[in-house]
Formats: C-alpha cells, sequence, structure tokens
C-alpha cells in the first residue's frame, strides 16, 4: 500500500474550491471596489486637496477671530456709511476700535485732565512728575 499524504477530495469541497477560484478570478479581473478604478496616487491627492483645503479654512477663520479679539476690522467689514463723520473714517480704511464709545472716550478724557492736572500741580511744588 502506497502512502498518499493528500487525502482524496469530496465533490462538496471540490465544487468549494472551484466557487473561491472563481470569485478570485473575477476580483482580480474587474477593478477594485475601495478605489473605484482610480489610481492610488490619485486618491492620496484627492485626500490630500481636501486636507490642505480643510487647513486653509481654518487659518482664514483663526485670522478673523484674531482680528476680532484685537477690536480690529478691515475696511471691507466695516458696514455701509450713512454720513456720520465716524462712520466716514471707519470706511475710508482706518483701523476701527470696536470696544471704543461715548462712555469710554469721555473716560479717558477725564483720566486725561486728571493726569494734567497732577503734572501741574507737581511743577507748581517744584518737585519731579512721576507717572
Amino acid at each position: 500500500m502506497t502512502s498518499n499524504p493528500n487525502p482524496p477530495v469530496g465533490a462538496s469541497a471540490a465544487l468549494h474550491a472551484q466557487r473561491i477560484r472563481e470569485r478570485e478570478a473575477q476580483a482580480d479581473a474587474g477593478p477594485s471596489r475601495r478605489t473605484g478604478g482610480r489610481q492610488t496616487y490619485e486618491i492620496y491627492g484627492e485626500r490630500a486637496l481636501a486636507q490642505a483645503r480643510a487647513d486653509e479654512e481654518l487659518r482664514r477663520r483663526a485670522e478673523e477671530n484674531d482680528r476680532r479679539a484685537r477690536a480690529e476690522r478691515e475696511a471691507a467689514d466695516v458696514p455701509e456709511v450713512d454720513g456720520d463723520a465716524e462712520q466716514v473714517e471707519e470706511a475710508e480704511g482706518r483701523v476701527v476700535d470696536l470696544t471704543d464709545n461715548p462712555e469710554r472716550r469721555s473716560s479717558r478724557a477725564a483720566h486725561r485732565g486728571v493726569v494734567a492736572h497732577a503734572y501741574q500741580q507737581a511743577q507748581m511744588e517744584g518737585r519731579g512728575f512721576i507717572a
């Protein structure tokens, strides 16, 4: 009796092997389902382009937020002018301080007045003024 390391193949096993071979042949013949027929470099290029666009958008938003945080706006961001002198100056492209308002301006003017008065008093008394 001869020794055969491979036992005989049954009919169902042969049919199963045939189906596997056919499936692999179809997969090798047609374009890949995952890539849709595109080359790898095309897929990577699309991914890189999408990421670059997203990065650019994030940079643009960060710059806008930075300008807004610093209370600066560009001339294009200033609303339409209705004739007010301050709005005309703003529309002409000067940097706009968004925190500026009449109360704050009067407070700053009052502070400057106090400092000027203290300076005058110190000069009259003959001592130097230290701010």
